[in-house]
């Protein structure tokens, strides 16, 4: 069979063409913008119909797998934590570079790091892949 079932979600080396799908499709199209280097962030909306509310405590695990320092994670945590429950997407800047890109798939949240490459967070066991 070539996949998994129908309903079945992808999991290992097939969601990498996932996640650099939609680190593709955010650089091209724009999503929330939270700028790290002291200027306001830039919010331009990111058409995905799939969002999720994550705990203060899981905001802080992908944020730290990312790269990013406390200081950074104080700074910018609440604003991408609003960003996936209102947007689904969010981009990280720091000194005008993308850092890390996050999207909201199911219960998934991808994540591609600058410093730490491409991973995958799944929000209902807490495990990170």
């Amino acid at each position: 069979m070539n996949g998994p079932p129908p309903g079945k979600i992808r999991t290992g080396a097939r969601c990498v063409g996932l996640v650099a799908a939609f680190c593709v499709a955010l650089l091209g199209l724009g999503c929330t913008q939270l700028n790290l280097a002291g200027r306001a962030p830039r919010r331009v909306p990111f058409p995905n119909a799939q969002v999720v509310a994550l705990e203060p405590s899981q905001v802080v695990t992908l944020m730290r797998r990312a790269g990013f320092s406390s200081d950074d994670i104080l700074r910018a945590g609440l604003e991408l934590r609003n960003a996936l429950a209102a947007q689904g997407s969010a981009r990280v800047l720091m000194d005008d570079h993308t850092e890390a890109i996050f999207v909201v798939h199911e219960h998934y949240v991808h994540v591609a790091s600058r410093k730490f490459g491409s991973f995958m967070y799944d929000t209902i066991t807490g495990q990170i892949r």
